[in-house]
This record gives C-alpha cells, structure tokens and sequence, in this order.
C-alpha cells in the first residue's frame, strides 16, 4: 500500500512540474559530501543515507533522470564499518538493491517505481527503529498567489515522503491535507 501512495506522490510532483528548487543564497543545497570510499559506523551514515535519499527523490520529481542515477549509485555505494547485525545488514542489503535499480534504471518511470521501493525499504528498516520521531510543524499559509500555494503544495509532498520513510501517520495526513488545500486556481502561467 505504502509503495502505491509514494508512486502515486511521486508521480504527482513529476506530472505538476511545481518543484520549486531549495536554495540558501544563491547556492542550491544538496546532500553532505562523504566518501563511500570510507565506511562509518551504522549510526554515522544515517544523515548521508538520508540525504541521498532526499537527493533522489528531488531529482525524480524534477525529471532529471542522471541526477536520480548518480545520487542512487551513491547512496548504494555507502559502506558501514565494522559488524552489523544480521537484520540490520539484509536492510542494507535491500536499500542498495533499490538504489542500484534506480541507478541503473533506463528511464524516469522505471527511476520512479525503483524510488517507491527505496522508500519502502527506508519505511520498513525505520518502522523497526526506536527512533521515529518526525517534527510535522505547520504548513505555509494558504493564498491565491501561485508561488505560496506551490511552497504549501511541497512542503505536503515533504510531509508525505517523511510519513513514508520514517513511517508517520501524522506526517503523511498532515502532508496530504496541506496538498489538497494547496490545490492551485486554473491560472495562466505561460503570459
């Protein structure tokens, strides 16, 4: 089910072509540099694991099929060091597969099914973890402006993805009803 409703946001944010692009000054963000090269602790890769996953899913719903690829083959390449448990190695093992698909993957639709299998698998290895804790927040005002009613229609596709990978009820409920208010007017952006 859970696979389903993050094709279904996936393809909702690739198709409405709103993703606005992150930025602080005038340099875009994106995920921490960390060598793959040098494994850490389990704990320690978390945030790039994170990040990389995040990194994913912007550059699926921005159509940018090589982004998806390079940052799915980075986040499959994440190396832990030291022992890990045998539960936590087969949900290693599985991101990296559906990170592989992704890298490998030989257009969008594919990258977007492979994306809902990593959130999938980010959603059942945190659904076993003590630590699921999700700040939801409040969404950005409503408007009949375009730019604030696309900044409200992301930050509910943000809440979704968190209440699939962390998994969060309340995130995902807050996240679908800020996008069915955020909904915008037939307006006319190309004059």
């Amino acid at each position: 089910m859970r696979t389903a409703l993050l094709a279904l946001a996936a393809a909702s944010c690739l198709w409405s072509a709103c993703r606005t692009e992150r930025t602080t000054g005038s340099t875009s963000v994106s995920p921490p540099t960390l060598s793959s090269a040098t494994p850490a602790p389990l704990a320690a890769r978390m945030p790039a694991h994170d990040a990389r996953g995040n990194a994913v899913r912007d550059a699926v719903a921005r159509a940018d099929l090589e982004a998806a690829r390079r940052e799915a083959k980075a986040l499959a390449e994440l190396r832990v060091e030291g022992a890990v448990d045998t539960a936590w190695q087969s949900r290693l093992d599985a991101m990296r597969t559906a990170a592989s698909r992704i890298a490998n993957a030989q257009d969008l639709s594919e990258a977007s099914r492979g994306l809902a299998v990593l959130a999938r698998t980010c959603g059942d290895c945190h659904a076993t973890s003590a630590q699921r804790n999700v700040a939801v927040g409040e969404p950005p005002r409503t408007s009949v402006n375009v730019v604030p009613r696309m900044r409200r229609h992301e930050w509910g596709v943000e809440r979704m993805w968190e209440g699939l990978v962390v998994p969060s009820e309340e995130a995902w409920r807050t996240g679908a009803r800020a996008r069915g208010r955020a909904a915008p007017a037939r307006v006319d952006l190309t004059g």
